[in-house]
């Protein structure tokens, strides 16, 4: 029977430069015949390609697109069709974060079922720029036979686990949990991610909520308390308004008192 193996860490921490040196040791050391397949909604190309310039084709997925299995091949099911690929020995997944649980599902089957079972490495990140978890990551860490954390370093030197978003290098939370690094917002501003430690992270939550609190001024920011519990339709974004809020008195009580 093979293995489900996820391979996690923050931005920046080697994820896809190891799984790519493994499936050049499965290749070259074992004799090892490895599919290489990464989700489509990570935008930038059609490799696998790591920060440290390792590179590799790989074949692209939708989050309706199928994993399937015969006797022989794999069977990769798209709007378009069906793509069989024979033989194969070890599957090998990146961005594995954007992955559907019904895929993550069909990537354990195949690891028990297809050819007696067979090694299938995944690597991704664990959670988002909120500290949300992505859907495949979740279902990963339920179903994975072995989970590999791997480590790097917030700038000040401590270790990182959170995935901080910068827009055109601007610390934020703004956005949709999917942002594609290096590109760009819908007003064309650069989306980038730097790996930060818990310490660090919190402090710039301080800084970014205290920012928003000062775009109000008194009366604004009273009456937006005085009616947090309006409906929708009376405040818009009434999600953000809570959060902020809750922000916004943090921001007090570590400032001292905010000035509006």
């Amino acid at each position: 029977m093979g293995k489900l193996t996820f391979i996690y860490g923050t931005v920046g921490s080697s994820k896809t430069a190891t799984l790519l040196m493994d499936a050049y040791m499965y290749e070259h050391n074992l004799n090892k015949k490895v599919l290489m397949i990464k989700p489509s909604v990570d935008t930038r190309d059609d490799v696998i390609r790591s920060r440290v310039g390792l590179e590799r084709p790989c074949f692209k997925i939708g989050e309706n697109d199928n994993i399937k299995y015969s006797d022989r091949d794999i069977i990769i099911e798209t709007k378009s069709g069906f793509t069989h690929i024979p033989n194969v020995d070890v599957i090998m997944v990146d961005e594995a974060q954007f992955l559907t649980e019904e895929q993550v599902e069909s990537l354990y089957d195949i690891s028990v079922d297809y050819r007696g079972g067979i090694e299938v490495e995944t690597c991704g990140l664990k959670d988002d720029f909120r500290r949300k978890m992505f859907t495949g990551s979740a279902a990963l860490l339920s179903l994975a036979d072995e989970i590999r954390k791997i480590d790097t370093l917030c700038a000040c030197g401590e270790k990182a686990i959170v995935n901080a978003k910068y827009i055109d290098e601007e610390f934020s939370l703004d956005g949709p949990q999917v942002g594609i690094e290096k590109s760009l917002t819908t007003d064309n501003k650069k989306i980038d991610y730097k790996p930060m430690c818990k310490c660090c992270y919190e402090e710039e939550k301080i800084k970014y909520y205290k920012k928003q609190t000062d775009k109000y001024n008194n009366n604004g920011y009273e009456k937006i308390k005085q009616n947090r519990n309006q409906s929708p339709e009376e405040i818009n974004n009434k999600d953000f308004i809570d959060n902020f809020i809750e922000f916004g008195e943090k921001c007090d009580d570590f400032f001292g008192g905010a000035e509006r």
